[in-house]
């Protein structure tokens, strides 16, 4: 069995409701750990990419999170 990433996020909340932990829902997975690492980073820098004041801080925020999204792409 083969989940998107992009389902990823949903299916540990539904584990996280049933009292499973995560790292056993990685281990019924085909994709790594550091795969959900990199989905919560994405998700993180998004949110702080939207509260940036300072043009430098949001440039920062930017490159790091194209890193982020291209480490992201090469697991698909």
């Amino acid at each position: 069995m083969r989940i998107a990433i992009e389902d990823i996020p949903e299916l540990l909340d539904y584990a996280r409701e049933i009292g499973v932990h995560e790292r056993e829902v990685f281990d019924m997975v085909t994709y790594p750990y550091e795969v959900f690492r990199l989905i919560e980073r994405e998700q993180e820098l998004q949110r702080k990419l939207k509260k940036a004041f300072t043009k430098r801080r949001r440039i920062k925020l930017h490159n790091e999170l194209k890193i982020v999204q291209a480490l992201l792409e090469s697991y698909k």
